[in-house]
């Protein structure tokens, strides 16, 4: 037992000596030492010991395991020898802060946190005690008992939820942790409803923008779209990529719809200024036609050239006409316009190409009417009847000037009806005139005068002609009666007779040897023959064979002619009997009850045309034929007639509707009752061209005037827009004029020429461009007069604080700026009180006046010197505060703002520390008056 105790270890001696010496030569790093080192640690008793056994411990790890024991004096003492490892120079603090501060507890790092408050460790050990432990950097801001610790850890409480614990567990115990938490709170609340705001704002925008890339609203799509774009470039989105992705997506989509909408818009201005250079050619052709068809009215034509210059005139006005309605829908009134004229002018083209192309045959029958006063009364008859059917072929329009050929041809026509309507009355005279011959033929045959016997049996004869076959009566016989007594008188005076009859052979052999026109010649050769037998023959046999033999050799080329037109008349003849077979067959197979007018009338004129075209016929072969046919052409006519008549009427009760319409008062129920009465019109059938074309005049003139009405109230309304556009181009004009020359009476005139601008009607197809330079007049005027605005601000507030400046130190005498006489009397009055002793004017340091200036930097939002940052920081933070406790309503305008600040300066003076300074903070002062100009003329 005594070995025991003369041989135990140093360490385990009652020598509190003897065991610190013993310990201080243990090494923590030795398995055994280490042992000795942590039962000393954990029973040792003597302070000195154990600080000893403490500082052998070199490892930071253990030292904090050690720290957080449970005895309170190894724990305090492991404090203490942790923090002074953490103070040598040796120790790699970031590494600690790195490794161990998630093993601390919450007083260690308290402790740590008061050992470190000089100490550039403090904000990183807060910081990555904030990383690792949030919760004790909470409570360490709460309740540390530093105070610039506490204020340390709330500022790296970032998280609203600590804050708001921090607020409320600092309320009424620290205020400057209350107030700084409280404020950053706010601000992150701010922040976070700014954010809010800023991402429904970019939803907003984004739902607009895709709204506008697929809306079918394209009325000012580019303008909108560039209003989206310039909003969404005062936006940041990088922080929204999904948003952003939308958004590109949109505009992308927007703007190939913007490109090819205005595509659309260009194509569709090329059309519709194609369509109005069409609607002006279809004007100008209709216009040339109507020249055309008025000149052709009053002057006939009557050359083949000039025929043939019509005929080309036709053809370019209808080409003109066909490449301006290429691709265009023709207004059917524009269309009914052309198609009328052009129809006349072709009628008129046809009627006198048929004119002219019967021309040679038109004048011989014109020979032949001036020399009908000697002709036969039937021959006369047969005349004025193909005279009337040559004129009808032709088919001359009515309303225009006769050709001079058809107008000598109606004189003529005239002429011989006059001639036959005077045979018919001559007849009469004719019975008397012969009863008067036959009486003095009887006497002179009584008397035995030859000569005079034949003269007047030859007068009775030929009279006796003039008188029809029905009214010759006993006329005829007596004739016949008396000529038998002068055949009896004349043979015995037959050798009188010879020379004559001589005479009538030469005639007849010479008339063998001419050239004529078979039907000429041939009544020429009956002349001679009628002639042969007035004389009463010859009883000279071979002078009768003379005379039979020239007659013979004369009519041989007739007969020959006469036998091919005998051919020609059974073929024609065929001809016609066919077309009556043709025409009958078509009247039995129509359906009468719905028939085809426009069919039955075209076949109408057809069967006459091809009618006409089949002559000559024998007449009196052709007399059955031609009274079938005419029965034929009455039951259709009859037919015809009555449909004609129907839709005669239906046209007049147009006509009349129309002309109601001309005193209507509602001018577009008129034109479109109008209309409708157009398309009526169109849709009633057939109609004689005469009474349509009548009728046609009366329904367009009445039309002409419901339209006309239009066209004047059109008319009013575009000049009413032409004065407008010059009223505009006026006022625009002085408005340009009033940009280059703004002072501060242009804003009144300004004013009023915008609103006599605005008073103005509509601008028409103008109103956009008007509109635009207006709006780029007024915006220039605008932003001159705001600047004019600025600058007559920062000289008026710069001349109050020169006037400071000038009053600064003085008592009396002051030598005031030019400026002073322009203050008003109010800022006059505040100055001159600055010099008064008795106006009780504060003194304020330079701080409080450096203040005053970073509250005018702040709303002027311009810079702050870096010497001032941290105050004007506070100084937000604090109105930032203040706000929250007003309600909107209660917040001051930057004008309001400002002259509050104004008035702070001005109502107090520099105390003695500051008024070395006063000048420069004046100049710091008016330098923010451009910033604070210019944010009160945006607010």
């Amino acid at each position: 037992m005594l070995l025991k105790k003369i041989f135990k270890p140093k360490w385990q001696s009652n020598n509190p000596d003897v065991r610190k010496e013993a310990v201080s030569q243990l090494d923590w790093g030795k398995t055994e030492d280490r042992a000795i080192l942590e039962q000393l640690i954990k029973h040792e008793s003597d302070e000195n010991v154990l600080k000893t056994a403490l500082k052998r411990v070199l490892s930071i790890p253990d030292l904090i395991d050690l720290a957080q024991a449970s005895q309170t004096k190894t724990r305090q003492i492991a404090h203490q020898r942790l923090l002074e490892l953490l103070s040598e120079s040796s120790t790699d603090f970031d590494s600690f802060l790195g490794q161990h501060l998630q093993r601390i507890s919450k007083d260690l790092a308290f402790d740590l946190a008061g050992h470190l408050r000089q100490s550039e460790h403090l904000t990183p050990f807060l910081q990555s005690l904030r990383q690792h432990a949030g919760d004790t950097i909470l409570e360490m801001a709460v309740n540390h008992p530093i105070s610039h610790i506490r204020q340390s850890a709330a500022e790296l409480i970032e998280d609203p939820q600590g804050l708001s614990t921090l607020v409320s567990r600092t309320k009424g115990k620290d205020k400057g942790v209350f107030q700084k938490a409280k404020a950053r709170l706010q601000a992150f609340r701010d922040q976070e409803q700014a954010q809010l705001a800023l991402q429904r704002d970019i939803q907003t925008l984004c739902e607009n923008l895709e709204q506008h890339a697929s809306t079918e609203a394209t009325k000012y799509y580019a303008e909108k779209l560039d209003a989206l774009i310039r909003s969404f470039e005062k936006l940041d989105l990088e922080q929204h990529p999904e948003m952003k992705s939308r958004i590109e997506r949109a505009l992308q989509t927007s703007k190939q719809r913007a490109q090819a909408l205005a595509e659309q818009e260009a194509r569709e201005h090329r059309i519709e200024e194609e369509a109005r250079l069409q609607s002006s050619e279809r004007g100008e052709t209709c216009q040339e036609l109507e020249k055309t068809k008025e000149k052709l009215q009053e002057t006939p034509l009557t050359q083949q050239s000039e025929l043939s210059a019509l005929d080309a005139l036709i053809k370019t006005q209808e080409n003109r006409w066909l490449e301006a309605t290429r691709h265009q829908k023709v207004d059917k009134v524009e269309q009914k316009r052309y198609q009328h004229v052009m129809t006349e002018i072709r009628h008129y083209h046809l009627a006198l190409q048929r004119l002219l192309s019967h021309q040679a045959e038109l004048s011989e029958k014109l020979e032949q009417a001036r020399s009908a006063a000697d002709a036969d009364p039937v021959e006369r008859k047969s005349l004025i009847k193909s005279l009337r059917q040559m004129v009808n072929d032709v088919e001359w329009p009515a309303d225009y000037t006769l050709h001079p050929l058809l107008q000598q041809l109606s004189e003529a026509v005239g002429q011989v009806q006059t001639l036959e309507t005077r045979h018919i009355e001559d007849i009469g005279k004719f019975k008397e005139k012969v009863n008067k011959d036959l009486d003095e033929l009887e006497k002179a045959i009584s008397q035995g005068e030859v000569k005079k016997a034949q003269r007047l049996n030859k007068d009775a004869t030929r009279d006796l002609d003039h008188i029809p076959t029905k009214a010759k009566g006993d006329l005829q016989a007596k004739l016949k009666s008396l000529q038998g007594r002068l055949q009896e008188l004349r043979d015995w005076q037959g050798f009188a007779t010879r020379p004559k009859q001589e005479e009538l052979c030469e005639h007849m052999e010479h008339l063998a040897e001419q050239h004529l026109e078979p039907h000429i010649k041939a009544n020429k050769i009956k002349e001679l023959q009628k002639e042969w037998r007035e004389l009463g023959g010859s009883s000279d046999q071979h002078l009768w064979q003379r005379f039979k033999s020239a007659s013979d050799i004369a009519y041989a080329p007739c007969k020959t002619y006469f036998s091919e037109e005998e051919k020609l008349k059974r073929v024609n003849l065929e001809k016609r009997d066919s077309i009556c077979t043709e025409l009958a067959t078509f009247i039995e197979a129509i359906d009468w009850n719905s028939p085809d007018w426009k069919l039955v009338d075209k076949i109408n004129r057809k069967a006459r045309e091809e009618w006409r075209q089949y002559y000559p016929v024998d007449h009196k072969k052709g007399k059955a034929v031609q009274s079938k046919f005419n029965e034929l052409l009455a039951s259709l006519d009859n037919k015809l007639n009555e449909e004609k008549e129907r839709n005669h009427q239906l046209k007049r009760d147009i006509v009349a509707k129309a002309k109601s319409l001309i005193s209507e008062e509602d001018l577009k129920h008129a034109t479109h009752q109008a209309k409708v009465l157009q398309k009526d019109w169109q849709k009633v059938g057939i109609t004689s061209y005469k009474t349509d074309r009548q009728l046609w005049n009366d329904f367009r003139k009445a039309c002409d005037e419901i339209f006309g009405r239009v066209g004047e109230q059109r008319k009013q309304h575009q000049e009413e827009i032409s004065h407008n556009q010059s009223r505009a181009e006026e006022l625009i004009a002085e408005i340009e004029r009033l940009s280059s020359n703004v002072d501060s009476s242009s804003e009144a005139i300004l004013s009023s020429l915008t609103d006599s601008y605005r008073a103005l009607g509509s601008l028409g197809e103008q109103t956009k461009s008007l509109g635009q330079r207006f709006h780029k007049a007024v915006d220039s005027i605008e932003k001159s007069l705001q600047q004019v605005k600025i600058d007559s601000f920062i000289d008026y507030y710069q001349g109050i604080l020169e006037c400071a400046k000038a009053a600064n130190g003085q008592t009396s005498d002051v030598n005031w700026p030019s400026h002073f006489n322009q203050l008003e009397a109010s800022d006059q009055k505040l100055l001159v009180s600055r010099l008064s002793s008795e106006a009780g004017l504060k003194e304020a340091t330079t701080e409080q006046l450096k203040d005053i200036i970073i509250l005018a930097e702040i709303l002027g939002e311009t810079d702050s010197p870096a010497s001032d940052k941290d105050r004007r920081m506070a100084l937000q933070v604090e109105r930032l505060t203040a706000g929250l406790q007003q309600s909107n309503n209660e917040s001051a305008s930057p004008q309001k703002r400002f002259e509050e600040l104004l008035h702070q300066w001005l109502d107090v003076v520099p105390d003695a520390g500051a008024a070395t300074e006063y000048d420069a903070l004046c100049d710091r002062f008016s330098h923010s008056l451009q910033g604070i100009a210019k944010a009160i003329s945006r607010h």
